[in-house]
């Protein structure tokens, strides 16, 4: 979820209920409770990205590149279910392939 999908915009009906909920506020007051709960949502927004996030090979410490004619890429690492572990020929993937032993515990 996108941080503008999550905050609300100060109008006079929120600062009446936030005045009923906290008691008067002075402008100082009204913008520490706002921040705190921008804070939150941004807290929330970034354990969703990582919880999403994709295993990506171009950051990855097991891929290597040979140059033969071409640059090939592979994964080299030992638990991979592709013996060969070809990743792509003169580019890399967007996202790692769905055989990649570290695509499930990047989400763990």
């Amino acid at each position: 979820m996108k941080l503008n999908e999550r905050v609300a915009i100060i109008t006079e009906e929120n600062m009446s209920r936030l005045s009923y909920l906290y008691g008067e506020m002075d402008i100082g007051d009204l913008s520490r409770i706002v921040n705190n709960h921008i804070k939150v949502a941004i807290d929330e927004i970034e354990e969703d990205n990582l919880k999403t996030k994709v295993q990506n090979c171009a950051e990855c410490d097991f891929m290597k590149k040979y140059e033969y004619n071409k640059k090939i890429y592979y994964c080299d690492h030992v638990d991979r279910i592709d013996d060969m572990g070809k990743l792509g020929v003169d580019k890399l993937p967007k996202t790692s392939p769905v055989w990649c032993p570290l695509r499930e515990k990047v989400n763990e």
